[in-house]
């Protein structure tokens, strides 16, 4: 019987001191969180308070509502306050005081122009015919350049996804036929290795010159054949392409192993020079 009790009386002193050294952990855990308290207070005060304060007592010469210098407060008539009463019952001029100069950041947002431009430059991506429309009544740029692709124009987007009706529209209302983005590619260009027929066509019929270089003397006959487009290959040929880049398709075409794009080029280098 003894031993149970002395057993008990381990036990007790052990749940005893377990609970005191959860009592412990609970009190150093409330003072940690007391003492971030007192941080994010101390900091509250130095980087929000006093700056307040500090440009309510600026002037203490003045000490007026209007904030002014001594000399303007004294032209203008303004009478002292006390400054206490003033930062309790004026903060709407507090706050005005310290918000209005954020008021003189320049807006992060792109100029009016730009939204526009942008808008007519995605409705020409998607073919978006009456939207253009619209956006040329309205003053849109035509020639507005997207920074953020290349800076590509309408045209360029409307010939590479192949809308023929947005590019002949664009072109109607004076888009540059042969605009180059900042890789040295035309509209043709763009259209040439896109595989967009209809709008190669368009852009050659309205005069776009087909033997613009995007370097050297790598010219848009050179994509079509590197890209296989058998079509825009014979349109090309058959509108003033050059010896020199038909020869350098012929080279193209046979490096891909695109034999039937070099088979044509090769007929039609034969059916010239002879």
């Amino acid at each position: 019987m003894e031993a149970r009790f002395t057993a008990m009386d381990i036990r007790i002193n052990e749940m005893t001191s377990a609970l005191m050294t959860r009592q412990d952990l609970h009190h150093q855990e409330m003072v940690q969180k007391v003492e971030e308290l007192d941080q994010k207070l101390a900091y509250f005060k130095e980087h929000v308070i006093d700056p307040i304060l500090e440009i309510r007592t600026l002037n203490q010469d003045c000490n007026c509502r209007c904030l002014n210098n001594s000399i303007d407060c004294a032209a203008r008539g303004c009478l002292p306050v006390n400054i206490d009463h003033t930062i309790a019952t004026d903060h709407e001029t507090t706050i005005a005081s310290v918000v209005q100069p954020l008021t003189a950041i320049p807006s992060s947002q792109p100029p009016t122009n730009a939204i526009a431009g942008l808008d007519m430059w995605k409705a020409a991506k998607r073919g978006d015919l009456a939207f253009i429309n619209k956006a040329l009544a309205s003053g849109t740029d035509i020639h507005w350049e997207n920074p953020d692709h290349l800076d590509r124009t309408a045209l360029h987007v409307a010939a590479e996804y192949n809308h023929p009706a947005v590019v002949r529209r664009l072109i109607a209302a004076g888009g540059y036929k042969d605009q180059l983005d900042n890789i040295n590619f035309t509209p043709l260009f763009s259209a040439a290795q896109g595989g967009s027929t209809d709008a190669v066509r368009i852009l050659i019929d309205e005069g776009a010159d087909v033997n613009i270089p995007k370097y050297g003397n790598y010219t848009a006959i050179h994509d079509a054949a590197h890209n296989n487009h058998i079509d825009i290959v014979q349109l090309l040929l058959m509108n003033d392409a050059t010896p020199h880049s038909i020869e350098m398709a012929l080279e193209v075409a046979r490096g891909r192993e695109n034999d039937e794009v070099a088979k044509i080029i090769a007929n039609f280098i034969g059916s010239t020079s002879s």
